[in-house]
């Protein structure tokens, strides 16, 4: 009687690795806000025609007239998600909780604090050396690859999710 209570016992316990957690099934993360990818989007490619331009040796109104535009999407970027998600609730919206800590994000203020820190120390009408720009543009390509890929143009929404397309 004492092993058939044993064996019940073990058979009703489960087994001690187990967690509730382990019997859920992996989903996926919440897709970004598209907001977000788009901003992000937008930075990305504006930095790096910045960028490109200082590299190639362009003179200083051509890159001036190139990182105009990086300069207000930085603007509208950081202060749309670059507060950190672990200020106050009260002052972190729900959107920068949800794009805090993805790669994207993560890549996009790496490359930000990059070159913060550089213009910071060199001063704002420095060039960009080649291990700076080298730097910001890999962080770049990784933001990018964080997001999701753009949208195909050209093609219906049946054909997007489905394939095909020619019959």
């Amino acid at each position: 009687a004492a092993s058939a209570e044993a064996a019940a016992e073990t058979a009703l316990s489960p087994p001690s690795s187990a967690t509730a957690a382990s019997f859920l099934p992996d989903l996926p993360a919440a897709p970004l806000p598209q907001r977000y990818v788009d901003l992000t989007r937008r930075l990305v490619a504006d930095l790096r025609t910045a960028i490109t331009t200082e590299t190639a040796g362009a003179d200083e109104f051509e890159v001036r007239r190139a990182a105009e535009p990086a300069k207000e999407a930085v603007k509208e970027w950081v202060g749309a998600y670059g507060r950190a998600a672990s200020a106050s609730s009260s002052s972190t919206s729900s959107t920068v909780i949800a794009v805090d800590g993805t790669p994207s994000h993560v890549a996009i203020q790496a490359a930000l604090k990059t070159l913060g820190s550089f213009y910071g120390s060199k001063g704002q009408r420095a060039r960009l050396d080649s291990a700076t720009a080298d730097a910001v543009l890999a962080a770049l390509a990784a933001a990018e690859d964080g997001l999701p890929p753009p949208p195909q143009a050209g093609k219906s929404l049946k054909e997007r999710l489905f394939g095909g397309g020619g019959e």
